[in-house]
């Protein structure tokens, strides 16, 4: 083979290479623009709308821990991303622009399936249970023990409840912060202290007092998963409540029910 010859290969391979990079980085821009354009529709925004689409790849990791991997076609089955509209936004070269809101920061949560580029709306969105489902079933899952079901159930809560993680609580400390947290977000300190205090000792004195945890049973092939949160329905009453959901074998997460343990104002 000639100089020329060998100079073509390499070149070839080259271009190969640096398509395969592009491929990937494409793939994910071309993601975080439909989860953007999701939020848009949603809430009615023309394309002006700024919009910012930050990828999560912690419940990427969960999720792929949960799919079915087949040998020479292993890959992850969807991109997650959180959507905010604050931060600064680069226009062009010569304008950028701050974007702050004054009614809260808005929060969404998007994933994205790789192979097909369909977007889900999550946390944020009207059906974010019934996306969670397909999501689940477009990725290929495979829940075969009770580790699975609980990891399962956590990631729908993650997703599509609570992804700032100001709900769920595993075990007494983490409960006693989120009460103090609540109250502090409200009141002057002294007044927040006041009330947390009785909050919490409404909470103790009761005579069985509640077991925190995730927990999860078998019935067949699915499985129940119970799972704590603390709520405000009202902005004033405090819940700690048990979200049951049942989970099948495909991953598929339906919500059975809510049980209130204790509700205080504190």
């Amino acid at each position: 083979m000639d100089v020329v010859g060998r100079a073509s290969i390499v070149l070839m391979a080259l271009v190969a290479l640096v398509g395969a990079f592009g491929s990937e980085q494409t793939s994910e821009c071309t993601a975080k623009a439909a989860a953007r354009d999701l939020v848009r529709r949603t809430m009615a925004w023309d394309s002006s709308h700024q919009l910012r689409a930050t990828r999560r790849e912690d419940w990427e990791d969960d999720l792929f821990g949960l799919q079915v991997k087949v040998k020479g076609n292993i890959a992850k089955a969807a991109y997650f991303f959180e959507v905010t509209e604050t931060g600064y936004f680069v226009l062009s070269p010569d304008e950028a622009v701050y974007v702050d809101t004054m009614d809260g920061r808005r929060y969404w949560v998007v994933a994205v399936s790789k192979k097909v580029g369909e977007a889900h709306g999550l946390y944020g969105f009207p059906r974010a249970a019934a996306e969670f489902r397909t999501l689940a079933s477009d990725s290929h899952l495979a829940v075969q023990s009770e580790a699975d079901a609980k990891a399962t159930a956590l990631l729908f809560c993650e997703t599509v409840k609570d992804p700032r993680g100001l709900m769920l609580v595993f075990h007494s400390r983490q409960l006693k912060r989120r009460v103090e947290d609540f109250f502090l977000s409200k009141l002057p300190e002294s007044k927040a202290e006041r009330r947390s205090r009785t909050w919490w000792r409404g909470l103790t004195t009761r005579k069985r007092a509640p077991k925190l945890g995730v927990a999860v049973t078998t019935s067949g092939e699915d499985y129940t998963v119970t799972v704590p949160l603390i709520r405000s329905h009202d902005g004033e009453t405090l819940q700690l409540l048990v979200l049951a959901l049942t989970v099948r074998s495909t991953g598929a997460c339906t919500e059975t029910g809510a049980k209130v343990l204790y509700a205080s104002s504190g």
